[in-house]
């Protein structure tokens, strides 16, 4: 049995759940704000919660943890293909497998967060918001330094994909919540639903990035083999039979 995979096929696919996922979010939040269902108000927000692309331990939280284990677990492919061959970017490909699977737990359970509350507590700050987005930045600054000759080695389709990826992701979590923090403090996570577009518009672009990221890497892996397939090899039921009972 083969099992064909269609790289951007499945680049959209999962675009356009996660577009899914921000509409139905946006939608919970417009009858937070603005309508009075005639429900039971627990019922009610436990549903708005469940679906609020800006809370934790949700559909869109689950969903955005694997986007990028999925991420990690095409890199680990990857690097494994590019061991095999005896390939030096091998080390690259699985280092960045580890990187994914450490943002899939900090997606899940937030570690940041807890990174950004010990630098509150042991650092002065002109902003009481937002340590960790600087904090975030410099590392970012540091890994593409690390990774910049082999950044610099791949293809040039798959090159201008990852730094597409990278921009959208980068911009959504980081670079408006520092803008937000910083110039609209008024506005930005404040209890209003302007606050809550913005949310939606961060988390998409991220959402965007990581899509753009796992169709550059199903290219790169389909330019390394012939075809991605799975095959089951099987024998008949009457021939198992058969050499059971010869046991």
């Amino acid at each position: 049995m083969n099992f064909t995979i269609h790289p951007k096929r499945v680049a959209r696919f999962l675009l356009n759940l996660g577009f899914i996922l921000a509409f139905m979010s946006l939608i919970g939040q417009v009858v937070r704000y603005f309508l009075n269902l005639p429900v039971p108000s627990k019922i009610s927000s436990r549903i708005i919660y469940l679906l609020n692309i800006d809370q934790e331990y949700n559909i869109p939280t689950f969903y955005s943890a694997t986007l990028l284990l999925i991420c990690a677990a095409l890199l680990f492919f990857i690097g494994f293909i590019e061991k095999d061959r005896r390939r030096n970017d091998s080390f690259y490909w699985t280092s960045l497998s580890f990187i994914f699977i450490y943002l899939t737990i900090d997606e899940l359970f937030e570690f940041h967060e807890a990174v950004n509350e010990i630098i509150l507590q042991n650092v002065t700050l002109t902003s009481a918001k937002g340590p960790w987005e600087v904090l975030g930045l410099f590392l970012v600054a540091i890994f593409a330094l690390f990774y910049a000759r082999f950044f610099y080695k791949m293809p040039q389709k798959i090159k201008s994909l990852c730094f597409l990826a990278a921009v959208l992701f980068l911009i959504g979590s980081t670079v408006i919540e520092i803008l937000g923090v910083h110039f609209f403090p008024s506005i930005y996570h404040q209890n209003l639903f302007v606050s809550e577009v913005i949310t939606t518009i961060e988390e998409m672009l991220e959402i965007a990035g990581t899509c753009t990221f796992i169709y550059a890497l199903l290219l790169y892996a389909s330019s390394l083999i012939d075809s991605l397939h799975l095959k089951f090899a099987s024998q008949s039921l009457k021939r198992i039979s058969k050499e059971s009972v010869r046991i």
